[in-house]
């Protein structure tokens, strides 16, 4: 694994999901509840005289309140889905263990998250599309926070297998970052598998690992208090040091949902699309000051104690990787087969066949919804 030894192994059962309680906040995480208006009478979209008719409403789930979901993020807090005549109620922000299942349970209706869990869904009989590239895995990904009394990865290093890093779940980008981080340093230090970057947080400031990939803004909060220093700030690496963390961009952030699902409430997820499309146009006009205003007063406080300022340096250094233009939300055939590659090695995606039919781009995305969206 890339230097880092495994001490302990995370199984998430479906089945116990479903039947349990799927609702898992981290401690940087609020609560949960629906977020948009509860009905989806007629509206009119920017730009458009015409009214819109009532469609279904829409139940999604974010895999956690981090800078990569800027479009969704920013697409509710300038009221875009209700603009465009649709009613959005996000169910959770801390879905990375629990979207999957609630999706299968037909409590969500899309999932944003790593595409590789819409494949491994097909795979098991639940045939799933990605219909819109969020974001794409950069070496601007996270901060790695440790401990006091740690200051640098060669001092991390230095301390051989005598520490612990904290890992999230398996096929999760915060693996994969902290994985690479270690390999090119040289850290040979045990994991420990915490599931959540909240969760990692909580870690390091109790001091029960030495160190592990944190949200940004929580990092610079916890380096500001004095409970922490970061080991990796993303905003200081540089390009040569950014190549070697992550040496090609690829998609893995998506919109995906139940093909059957998908089809059945389509005017719904094209006007959901639509909101993207525009939240992913409003974007660069607005500072990194103005856009954590506004973030930080969405409903139930997704991104918990951040302040204003600490969000804002987050959201300078994920600005440049936001999805824009006339093309922002296009999952490229040319990149799928690096992503599925980087899933299965990097983010140990676990059961994930790169070379069955269910990874297949042809089967695995569906575009129609971003064009309709678009016109």
């Amino acid at each position: 694994m890339n230097g880092i030894r495994s001490t302990c192994r995370i199984r998430v059962v479906l089945a116990e999901l479903v039947i349990g309680s799927l609702l898992i906040v981290g401690c940087s995480q609020g609560a949960t509840a629906p977020t948009s208006g509860a009905t989806s009478g007629p509206a009119t979209a920017p730009g458009n005289t015409a009214t819109l008719g009532p469609v279904a409403p829409l139940t999604i789930a974010i895999g956690t309140a981090f800078a990569g979901y800027a479009v969704a993020l920013e697409a509710q807090s300038k009221g875009l889905f209700d603009k465009n005549g649709v009613s959005v109620n996000i169910a959770s922000y801390n879905a990375l263990t629990t979207g999957t299942p609630q999706l299968v349970a037909g409590q969500i209706d899309l999932l944003l998250i790593s595409p590789s869990e819409g494949v491994l869904m097909a795979q098991s009989g639940k045939a799933t599309s990605a219909i819109f590239d969020l974001w794409d895995f950069n070496a601007r990904l996270a901060a790695v926070l440790a401990k006091p009394g740690i200051s640098s990865l060669s001092q991390l290093a230095s301390l051989g297998t005598n520490c612990k890093l904290g890992l999230t779940a398996p096929g999760t980008g915060f693996r994969a970052y902290m994985k690479a981080v270690a390999s090119t340093n040289g850290i040979k230090c045990q994991a420990v598998e915490l599931g959540t970057p909240a969760a990692n947080l909580t870690a390091v400031l109790a001091g029960s690992i030495d160190a592990g990939p944190v949200q940004i803004q929580d990092a610079l909060t916890a380096e500001a208090a004095g409970k922490g220093n970061i080991l990796v700030n993303p905003s200081k690496l540089s390009d040569a040091d950014a190549k070697k963390i992550v040496p090609q961009p690829y998609a893995s952030l998506v919109v995906f949902g139940l093909k059957a699902n998908l089809a059945s409430k389509r005017e719904s997820v094209t006007r959901f699309l639509r909101a993207l499309v525009q939240a992913a146009a409003i974007l660069p006009t607005e500072t990194s000051d103005q856009i954590a205003a506004g973030w930080l007063q969405l409903p139930t406080a997704p991104f918990g104690t951040a302040t204003q300022v600490s969000l804002a340096q987050a959201i300078d250094v994920f600005k440049p990787t936001f999805p824009t233009g006339p093309n922002a939300g296009d999952i490229l055939q040319s990149g799928w087969a690096t992503a599925l590659s980087a899933f299965v090695n990097d983010w140990d995606s676990p059961n994930l066949d790169v070379n069955g039919a269910a990874a297949k781009y042809e089967n695995a995305v569906d575009m129609s919804f971003l064009t309709a969206a678009r016109k």
